[in-house]
């Protein structure tokens, strides 16, 4: 499995990457849900779900406030919360 990821700049995010990239991963590494994709053993996870864009949205929003950039343990913190209450 492979795609292309096109980053779009937001305010609070990291802006310190490549504006395009690819992730890939072997289909026997590979997981996915109607909102979420992963591949163990390698550190990526894309998330779709319009909530967990929000919730990505507000903590940059939070941070670009206050001066600074959302970090993605903060991020994946969130998410993996949501995730489980």
């Amino acid at each position: 499995m492979s795609a292309t990821i096109d980053v779009v700049t937001t305010l609070g995010m990291n802006d310190a990457c490549d504006p395009s990239f690819r992730i890939c991963s072997t289909w026997e590494t590979f997981s996915n849900s109607h909102d979420h994709w992963h591949a163990i053993y390698v550190n990526w996870s894309v998330y779709f779900g319009a909530g967990q864009v929000r919730l990505g949205l507000k903590l940059a929003a939070e941070a670009a406030a206050n001066g600074a950039r959302v970090q993605l343990r903060q991020i994946r913190e969130a998410l993996e919360n949501a995730d489980s209450g």
